[in-house]
């Protein structure tokens, strides 16, 4: 039954599942994920954001891993980059400034 509805275009299980998919190939390709990559907890200003940084081993790049614990949006202050510049939100593909917006229970990694 499971793998027929992995197989089935469009069912709900099929999307969930390759979205999964999509997240875990997006992390395998980014070194800021490497096991061995530093990472430090950051204060974005609520505290219904869990946010930390983490950074590539080589320093090559950085990553702001956001996560809104909360059932409300938060508007939150990005903490100054190390590397260069926030770009984008991987997850939604959004690009980002200095203030991030997040729904309930929305989780970010922003790419800098």
């Amino acid at each position: 039954e499971l793998d027929s509805e992995l197989r089935r275009s469009g069912s709900l299980r099929q999307r969930i599942f390759n979205g999964y998919r999509q997240l875990l190939a997006c992390r395998r390709s980014l070194l800021a994920f490497h096991p061995d990559a530093a990472q430090r907890t950051e204060n974005v200003g609520d505290p219904r954001v869990l946010a930390f940084r983490r950074t590539a081993t080589d320093a090559s790049s950085e990553l702001l891993v956001l996560w809104n614990v909360s059932g409300q949006s938060v508007r939150v202050a990005l903490p100054q980059p190390s590397v260069g510049p926030w770009q984008r939100d991987l997850i939604s593909g959004q690009l980002v400034d200095s203030m991030s917006r997040l729904e309930p229970y929305q989780a970010a990694w922003i790419q800098g």
